[in-house]
């Protein structure tokens, strides 16, 4: 009988400690979606998925038609689909939430952040032509160029944001009239030849994202970057918006063919 109160002890105890630890994870992971404007993100994303759909349409001279535009808004807010952002930050370590977190908690971390609560994709495409002839005026100095050059090289956060943009470009395709659509082989020709012109946008885009820091607080960003916690985030991010991007183009698909 001592034994058994023993044993149940034990497990009680346990259990009350793998719930405290269960707690203390949410919490952190709480806690850094909030410091790093990540919620913000989140949040905004399939408005402005949408949003990006349109502008396709709107640059062939059409209007979404009423039936795409009810899909895309769906499966991009499916609460299931969503829940694919958070499923790989959730696997970050508390020590590395915690370092995350006190980044964020640090002036230029909280520059970094509001970078991601203020800076809309619609409004950044508007500003980039002007931004991009500024550049050919008033380059970058070779230091901005070298660091920023380290982090496109050293992640993976270009080859990720690209697989995103290859995604819109999927779901416009099947949204056009059947005999206008391109076929797989099509889809992929294009896509390739694309690559080079994206990735060049892409660049930009980030250069622009970082436009109102120094030369000093872009190595910082870079740094943290390819620290190991910033790797650890920058592989969650990407995984994250990848699987939500993979489930919902794949879903509005299905649901255009029906």
């Amino acid at each position: 009988m001592k034994k058994i109160a023993s044993y149940l002890f034990m497990i009680s105890v346990l259990s009350t400690i793998l719930f405290s630890n269960v707690n203390k994870h949410n919490e952190l992971l709480e806690k850094y979606l909030e410091v790093s404007g990540q919620n913000h993100v989140f949040s905004t994303l399939p408005t402005e998925m949408a949003q990006m759909i349109e502008q396709q349409f709107t640059a062939t001279g059409s209007k979404v038609p009423q039936k795409v535009e009810t899909i895309v808004i769906e499966e991009f807010t499916r609460q299931s689909t969503v829940n694919k952002l958070t499923e790989e930050l959730n696997k970050l370590s508390d020590n590395s939430l915690e370092k995350l977190i006190a980044f964020y908690n640090t002036h230029i971390g909280k520059k970094a952040a509001d970078v991601n609560r203020n800076e809309g994709i619609e409004e950044m495409q508007t500003k980039l032509p002007d931004f991009l002839q500024n550049m050919q005026t008033n380059p970058p100095s070779q230091q901005r160029i070298e660091s920023m050059n380290v982090m496109f090289k050293e992640t993976n956060v270009v080859t990720g944001t690209l697989s995103m943009m290859e995604s819109m470009i999927r779901i416009f395709n099947a949204s056009l009239p059947s005999d206008k659509q391109m076929n797989d082989e099509m889809l992929k020709k294009t896509l390739l030849n694309m690559n080079v012109v994206l990735t060049r946008q892409l660049i930009v885009t980030f250069y622009y994202a970082l436009r109102n820091f120094t030369d000093k607080e872009v190595d910082e960003i870079v740094q943290m970057t390819l620290s190991d916690e910033g790797q650890a985030e920058t592989d969650a991010q990407i995984a994250g918006l990848t699987a939500y991007m993979n489930t919902a183009t794949k879903n509005i698909i299905q649901s255009l063919k029906k």
